[in-house]
């Protein structure tokens, strides 16, 4: 019984290979896009165990079909992800190098199984075949999907250099396909994931639906391919999403950069100043101190620093805090008078201490005022002031915001923020 089971599984053997030899017998000439296309559909009668066998000693024997036989094999390995398989088989028979579709084999290998490391030697090798056989909407598919596999998977650098110099050869090439075999779904699948990297969502939507509805369902890898066609799709409306938010974040920068030329151009700052410059002469910009009913901050200053004082008051007066300071004193006013009355009216008193203001009576008898009306107190240090130990125990108590510490913009947004909470009565 065994011996006549063998001698079945051997006619059976011989069956297949001689169906094979025969179908492979009336393929058209190598350089054409048919005999690809009839390969790969036998292909798809072949991936059963005795199929595979009967290719591999068509490979390994004599046969006039060898080559193609290799082909066939090939294309089950690649539908099938053994790229392993692929690879041994691909190195195994050297003898098949001098055909015209061995390195359309390995290009489709090395793709697939993302195994390629220089990406200009990959893309040089399939564009030449894509030029040798423009006729060949297989070869030009071939170079088209090394070019997007390439960009879908090298670093952000790469990306950038290769489309610059292979996109358009890859638009081209691709659109030649099309026009070659217009009825090959994976073609604008192609297409779809080329021209998704000049951000052109719309139509690469619409061809991925193209290359839905052109799919042959009757493949025995259709359920894949409609998967591998919707990730892609997904990847696009990621891309697309992803770069949106780029382009928001890019705007916002510009807003951002925009509002801090705005700032540096506030009265007394740097920027300002120098605008403010006309014929070498600085025009000179002084601000008025507040005379409304609202609450405002009592700045006290020693004249000698006026010109920075100044800068400060006019940067917090930009951003809304009112400030009354004594150039606010009309001629022929009651000064001590006039000063008291605003000190104790103030919702809060600005020291400006420096080496200057030390020395200056005027601001040692408004900060005595100010505390012995148990006023709320800020000091702005501008300069490294050498205190004595009673003005440091004076002055220990309160929050203290040195201008060393920050440029003008941060000093004057801590010190603005500072007064602000005093006027809600110290809450944030």
């Amino acid at each position: 019984m065994f011996a006549i089971w063998q001698t079945s599984c051997v006619q059976h053997m011989k069956e297949k290979i001689r169906n094979a030899e025969q179908y492979f017998s009336k393929l058209p000439s190598e350089k054409t896009r048919e005999y690809e296309k009839k390969i790969a559909s036998y292909a798809e009668q072949m991936t059963t165990k005795d199929g595979i066998d009967a290719l591999k000693q068509m490979i390994e024997g004599s046969s006039e079909y060898a080559f193609e036989a290799f082909f066939c094999l090939s294309i089950i390995y690649r539908r099938s992800k053994d790229f392993e398989l692929m690879r041994d088989l691909i190195y195994k028979y050297p003898q098949f190098k001098k055909r015209i579709s061995f390195n359309h084999i390995v290009i489709q290998y090395l793709v697939h199984s993302e195994t390629f490391y220089d990406y200009d030697e990959l893309l040089s090798m399939a564009y030449r075949d894509a030029q040798m056989f423009d006729k060949n909407a297989g070869y030009l598919q071939s170079f088209c999907n090394a070019f997007i596999t390439i960009c879908e998977q090298c670093d952000e650098e790469s990306k950038k250099r290769i489309t610059r110099e292979w996109y358009d050869s890859a638009l081209e090439s691709i659109n030649q396909a099309i026009q070659l075999d217009p009825d090959y779904a994976k073609f604008y699948d192609t297409k779809a994931r080329i021209i998704g990297l000049k951000e052109k969502y719309s139509e690469a939507e619409w061809l991925l639906n193209q290359a839905i509805s052109k799919e042959n369902s009757t493949r025995p890898d259709y359920a894949i391919t409609l998967q591998t066609y919707q990730s892609h799709k997904m990847n696009l409306a990621l891309q697309k999403l992803k770069n949106q938010y780029e382009s928001r974040l890019i705007s916002l920068e510009h807003q951002i950069e925009s509002l801090k030329k705005s700032m540096n151009m506030l009265p007394g700052s740097a920027a300002f100043i120098m605008e403010q410059k006309t014929n070498g002469e600085e025009s000179v910009y002084y601000p008025e101190a507040y005379k409304g009913n609202g609450p405002y901050a009592f700045i006290s200053y020693a004249h000698r620093d006026k010109d920075e004082v100044y800068e400060i008051i006019r940067m917090l007066q930009y951003f809304g805090v009112n400030t009354w300071f004594d150039e606010g004193i009309q001629a022929g006013t009651e000064w001590p008078e006039e000063i008291g009355n605003h000190l104790l009216g103030s919702k809060m008193v600005v020291v400006m201490l420096s080496t200057n203001s030390l020395q200056s009576a005027n601001v040692r008898r408004e900060v005595n005022l100010a505390l012995s009306e148990n006023r709320r107190v800020i000091v702005a240090l501008l300069d490294d002031v050498a205190m004595s130990p009673g003005m440091k125990l004076q002055f220990g108590l309160y929050q203290m915001i040195s201008k060393k510490n920050y440029d003008i913009n941060e000093f004057v947004n801590k010190l603005g923020s500072a007064i602000r909470k005093e006027f809600l009565g110290g809450e944030c």
